[in-house]
């Protein structure tokens, strides 16, 4: 388990309640991160990780915000260009046409993850 960053969290004003709730939701996400993969259920693991991503947003009390997300190129096979996206955080994120999770081909007719 990561320990988590303390001045955030009183820069934060993390309560006791969503430090145990961040202890468990970095739990889950280095389990998923550590399990994925892109012959499995890619869509699924894209939006099981949305979902973590904004509810420790949440749990740190920052708006929720996908342009914030800084785990999404980290899913195991995933082909998005990993340094000019940490350059643009706070931006919306580059895809890789040919990413298993997130290229062009994987979201056919339907929204990205990261749409608005």
């Amino acid at each position: 388990m990561a320990q988590l960053n303390e001045a955030l969290a009183a820069q934060q004003n993390v309560t006791d309640d969503q430090r145990e709730q961040l202890n468990t939701l970095y739990d889950h996400l280095e389990q998923l991160l550590r399990d994925s993969s892109p012959e499995s259920h890619p869509a699924e693991t894209v939006a099981e990780l949305r979902l973590l991503e904004f509810q420790l947003q949440s749990n740190w009390n920052f708006p929720r915000d996908p342009d914030f997300h800084v785990y999404w190129d980290k899913l195991n096979g995933c082909r998005c260009p990993s340094t000019d996206n940490s350059e643009r955080f706070g931006q919306p994120k580059i895809h890789a046409e040919h990413c298993p999770y997130h290229g062009a081909h994987t979201w056919a007719g339907n929204t990205r993850p990261d749409s608005p």
